[in-house]
């Protein structure tokens, strides 16, 4: 239907469908986080240069401010980007993400991998500070709201025990690369990582003395987004260009031939759930303390959109994978005192996972492409709504009735331990007993 009206009548739809949805979020008691950017930038702004070209820093900005007037009296938490590190490589570096760019010239058309992510890259955390100062100069007063941008990180394994010293470089040309310039203080707030800086040279661009002042602390809470480890060990890969050559450390998800944990139906997910607790510590080591919104986590079930949908119904490892998770993000929070204030799954829905479309399943719902998209609830979903109505008793590993039932029978041990003491005290002639006149 939209491509059959003029740009205003779809301007129009659009706005109307997402107030539609935020209120019906809303009148269901679920607070909306809207990401302003997932990927998907318009395609009359990439052919005038995308995120290399400058001016769609200040296009952002006005998307910004149109979507904050719209919908921003309804909304509390703003998510400028969502794992950049990803589009910017994939798109600018390795070129099988839009906009394809990269220096493979069998591959790609156009683009050069040794330069171009870096550019963009620089361009989106511009545009990031751009708008938080704008939310906060124009918008915040009023409502009140928050803005953060979602990071992407696996945890890097060390290979070996020699190893230690190339987890922070992984880490650093990973997450630091965006973290570092808003997150850092002191003589080195609003720079990149030094490892970074050390080794691109002049083709990782510099933040002038002003943006260096913005962008520093241009956060509320910041979003990651983790599914998976692996095992890292210093030295380039094999064909590495770009950034990953320039990272020189390399992957690794087996030692011995032993995978370092259950592998999910994408090649890339291994299930090693104290990645995320020892990610969550490096983060806290570096930087000060800062609300962490864990905005992706899940796990695809090998085969699954091969398999029945009364078959697809039993995920149970996928429960497996949010319970495991779980656990060491309770962990994080208890006994490292990690200030972890929310965790969201990916996903609700099994959705259209860019170039693998619908052949990876990661949703609590089941949903057939083939049958006008019905969606029938998983397994994992109706564990999860358990978890989530009772999370105030939820004790990761314990289901919600089972921990009431395990509480009562504690209850009649402790009761019957005391009867017995009053009974021995008492045959014992013990004056804690005896009757005061």
């Amino acid at each position: 239907y939209l491509h059959r009206v003029d740009r205003r009548q779809r301007q129009m739809c659009i706005r109307d469908s997402y107030s539609e949805e935020i209120r019906r979020m809303k009148e269901a008691k679920v607070q909306p986080f809207v990401t302003l950017f997932h990927w998907d930038l318009p395609q009359y702004i990439q052919d005038s240069g995308g995120w290399l070209n400058r001016s769609t820093v200040d296009r952002f900005v006005t998307y910004a401010r149109k979507c904050f007037d719209l919908f921003g009296p309804d909304v509390n938490r703003w998510v400028t980007f969502e794992d950049p590190q990803q589009f910017v490589w994939k798109g600018y570096g390795l070129g099988t993400n839009a906009p394809g760019f990269c220096s493979n010239r069998t591959f790609c058309a156009q683009g050069n991998s040794d330069t171009d992510p870096y550019i963009a890259a620089h361009n989106i955390l511009n545009a990031h500070f751009e708008v938080y100062d704008l939310y906060y100069l124009e918008f915040q007063n009023a409502q009140k709201g928050e803005v953060g941008i979602a990071l992407n990180a696996d945890w890097p394994e060390p290979f070996t025990s020699t190893e230690i010293l190339t987890i922070s470089r992984h880490l650093e040309f990973l997450l630091a690369w965006f973290s570092d310039p808003i997150l850092i203080g002191g003589q080195q707030h609003g720079e990149y990582p030094t490892s970074m800086r050390e080794t691109i040279g002049s083709r990782l661009p510099t933040f002038t003395t002003t943006e260096r002042e913005r962008i520093n602390g241009s956060i509320d809470f910041l979003g990651l987004s983790h599914f998976t480890s692996y095992y890292v060990r210093s030295g380039v890969e094999p064909d590495a260009v770009g950034w990953a050559k320039d990272r020189a450390t390399t992957i690794l998800y087996e030692k011995n031939g032993i995978p370092i944990g259950p592998r999910g139906d994408s090649d890339w997910l291994y299930v090693y759930p104290e990645g995320l607790r020892n990610l969550l510590g490096w983060i806290h080591d570096r930087y000060s303390p800062i609300p962490i919104y864990i905005t992706k986590s899940g796990y695809d079930v090998p085969n699954e959109a091969s398999l029945s949908k009364e078959q697809a119904m039993n995920d149970s490892l996928r429960i497996n994978y949010f319970d495991a998770y779980l656990r060491e993000l309770v962990q994080s929070v208890n006994t490292d005192q990690i200030n972890v204030v929310g965790y969201f799954i990916w996903t609700f829905l099994d959705g259209f996972e860019w170039e693998e479309g619908y052949s990876k399943r990661f949703g609590l719902v089941h949903v057939d492409p083939q049958n006008d998209f019905a969606r029938t609830p998983k397994n994992s979903y109706n564990w999860y709504k358990e978890i989530v109505r009772s999370h105030k008793q939820y004790v990761p590993g314990v289901s919600p009735n089972g921990l009431v039932i395990g509480m009562i029978i504690l209850a009649l041990l402790v009761f019957i331990v005391l009867i017995f003491l009053i009974a021995y005290f008492w045959k014992s002639g013990s004056p804690q007993f005896e009757t005061v006149a």
